[in-house]
């Protein structure tokens, strides 16, 4: 594991635990968007199906506890925002994306994870889950961004721990594209999934900020407000 990966591994850690952490102490979901959530519980599901398929003796047992965490936080917060606090945030349901955007982006990926990858036969039932976790992954945050979008243009407020956690999750972005440059670098290996999936989703991420940086400009409106929920 090279620098990069450690760091970007760190900063998606931080992100997982904080948010559930924070939506249970303020009990509050305002701002959170559940469909995306439902998205990183398929994509850690899928991804980590070997904890399921095979002995952990051979396996790191940091690398168990790690995949163990983002199953688990994913699927608790998916649990706080749908059943816990439900009813707390009627507003932020109807500025969830719709049925529609969720079908949408989970038939891209599985499109993707089938066409033009050349899998090993004998590993098809781990290989291609992964590929399409990678591809989930890459647009599992479209609807927390597009949510965002609504409530500023609608109420102007966002509150704080939505930016920490979507700045979190694209740094950590940015930091596994930087390891798999430094691998092809030092190591000549690539992973053309890997590497199509990390791109694609920088790309998207990039364009919360340049949004947030161009709202701020006199001629592009009024300045949102960021408010905090006190616990």
């Amino acid at each position: 594991m090279d620098l990069f990966q450690l760091i970007g591994d760190l900063l998606h850690l931080l992100a997982v635990i904080a948010l559930p952490i924070k939506i249970w102490t303020s009990k509050n979901v305002a701002g959170v968007s559940g469909v995306t959530q439902i998205f990183y519980s398929l994509v850690f599901t899928t991804r980590y199906l070997d904890l399921f398929f095979f002995s952990f003796i051979s396996v790191d047992d940091t690398d168990i506890a790690m995949k163990i965490t983002f199953i688990s936080t994913a699927y608790l917060t998916v649990y706080l925002i749908y059943v816990k606090f439900k009813d707390r945030d009627s507003q932020s349901c109807k500025e969830d994306s719709s049925w529609i955007m969720f079908w949408t982006i989970i038939c891209i990926a599985v499109i993707f994870s089938l066409i033009n990858h050349h899998y090993n036969r004998n590993q098809l039932i781990l290989e291609i889950p992964w590929a399409f976790s990678i591809y989930l992954e890459a647009m599992a945050i479209i609807p927390q961004l597009v949510m965002v979008f609504k409530i500023k243009n609608k109420s102007g407020e966002i509150q704080n721990f939505i930016f920490y956690y979507i700045f979190l999750m694209s740094f950590y972005g940015e930091f596994h594209v930087l390891h798999w440059m430094y691998r092809y670098i030092y190591e000549r290996h690539y992973d053309r999934i890997a590497i199509l999936g990390g791109v694609a989703q920088v790309s998207i991420y990039i364009a919360f900020p340049c949004y947030i940086i161009l709202s701020k400009l006199p001629f592009c409106g009024s300045e949102e407000k960021v408010v905090d929920v006190k616990i």
